[in-house]
């Protein structure tokens, strides 16, 4: 499970990293922070709901 969370965290990442580059209105923030909620099974029965959060600067893409 846990080399699964960082994959879905490296892909995550670099899309972001990829969407931060190419955008001008995003290169003007300096820190930003995304919150990815991730549930499993179907309304209203869900059974478990993972949380991605991220704190990016921009630091980071430099």
């Amino acid at each position: 499970i846990l080399s699964q969370d960082q994959t879905l965290h490296r892909i995550i990442f670099n899309n972001i990293a990829t969407i931060h580059q190419k955008s001008p209105t995003l290169k003007k923030i300096q820190e930003f922070s995304l919150s990815l909620v991730f549930s499993v099974g179907r309304p209203p029965l869900q059974v478990a709901t993972y949380a991605v959060n991220f704190n990016i600067s921009m630091n980071f893409f430099i």
